[in-house]
């Protein structure tokens, strides 16, 4: 196994700001998000940091049990044959010795820099003991990728398609200067969720319906406002020759619901939405 040296290991620390943020991300991943705060808690304290490079590679012919959840960074998990299990980011994470009981061989590549969360065997095995819900979650984890293995190897995986392929061609957009209320109407008239605030072509922003209800309708804001007083500025963007997965994966690390896809490569020199 390709690792890190970079390991720190946070037994019988304090919860600390530094813990208690960690136990705040916990609680944000399945299926410890079900487990009384307080096991969280002591969860925390079991817990081995480190930080791998894309590339890395965990083989279960030197594995050492226990789950590694992903903190940042993405993860595929292929077969001794490369057939492709699964593909994994934030919050997710796997169990090599449970997965390599179903399907000998598996192991783990690392496809981009990981942090890493590692929770060692003994503990991880007593909160299966001790939870029906949190072992029921990863015995039918580990079910679900050989299955979804069986069902869709033989084709191309549709994640890897590029965005390009699957985005919404026609663009709406209004100006920094249009008022809230004409935005509304417009995304109304075209049933749209969101809209890209543009001056001439270059993306100044984006609104979503639930900027107007939260930023405008709820503050009691005069809705003939303009509406740049309400959008995100210079939202993060995405290529159109990324793949999906890479778009499903920008949306989930920061938390987004709409991605703009943007051309850095026209002829013209200008960025293209």
């Amino acid at each position: 196994m390709s690792d890190s040296n970079n390991t720190v290991s946070l037994k019988n620390q304090p919860l600390i700001p530094e813990l208690a943020s960690i136990r705040d991300f916990l609680l944000q991943c399945i299926p410890f998000d079900e487990l009384p705060s307080f096991e969280v808690d002591r969860i925390v304290h079991h817990l081995k940091i480190s930080y791998h490079r894309q590339g890395t590679v965990f083989e279960c012919t030197d594995d050492i049990g226990g789950l590694r959840i992903l903190r940042s960074g993405a993860a595929e998990l292929r077969t001794e044959s490369e057939r492709l299990l699964d593909r994994i980011g934030e919050t997710q994470s796997f169990n090599l010795l449970g997965l390599n009981k179903e399907q000998p061989g598996v192991r783990a590549i690392l496809i981009e820099d990981s942090l890493i969360y590692f929770l060692p065997d003994e503990a991880y095995q007593d909160i299966r003991k001790r939870y029906r819900y949190f072992d029921r979650f990863f015995s039918s984890q580990r079910s679900r990728r050989v299955r979804r293995a069986a069902r869709y190897e033989p084709n191309p995986s549709d994640m890897l398609r590029p965005v390009q392929n699957i985005m919404s061609q026609k663009v709406y957009s209004a100006t920094p200067d249009t008022s809230i209320q004409q935005t509304a109407a417009l995304m109304d008239q075209h049933r749209i969720s969101s809209i890209l605030i543009m001056e001439q072509s270059s993306l100044m922003g984006i609104v979503t319906d639930r900027d107007i209800r939260s930023r405008a309708v709820a503050k009691n804001l005069d809705l003939q406002k303009p509406v740049g007083g309400i959008m995100t500025p210079y939202p993060k963007t995405i290529s159109p020759n990324a793949t999906l997965f890479d778009a499903t994966l920008f949306m989930t690390q920061n938390g987004l619901h709409h991605l703009p896809v943007v051309d850095e490569t026209t002829d013209t020199g200008e960025p293209e939405v």
